[in-house]
């Protein structure tokens, strides 16, 4: 079995906020240390109603919109902390939202 990944896309939310967000909600945290470790300084922050499987058909969309053809996909994988569902699994949820044939 040949496989094949011909695109990777990403979707970021809009909204982001730097480490002072975060050592408000957490006064005890060493934020500039955290930073130093991680090089994260800034953080995009999904809305309230916005769902992990929401931005990953963002993404997907991007993917669309660069050439990738929804009939040539035969296999997805949607990994998340944070699924939408318990069951049935995210991936299926999003198969169907991404109009992926059903065989994938």
């Amino acid at each position: 079995m040949k496989i094949e990944i011909k695109a990777i896309e990403y979707y970021l939310p809009p909204q982001t906020e730097d480490g002072n967000a975060l050592k408000r909600d957490n006064p005890d945290w060493r934020i500039e240390e955290i930073q130093q470790k991680t090089g994260v300084t800034v953080r995009h922050v999904a809305d309230v109603r916005q769902t992990a499987m929401d931005m990953a058909v963002l993404a997907a969309e991007k993917l669309f919109d660069f050439g990738v053809k929804r009939e040539e996909i035969d296999f997805l994988i949607f990994i998340t902390q944070s699924p939408d569902y318990v069951l049935p699994t995210s991936a299926c949820i999003l198969q169907d939202r991404l109009g992926l044939k059903k065989s994938c």
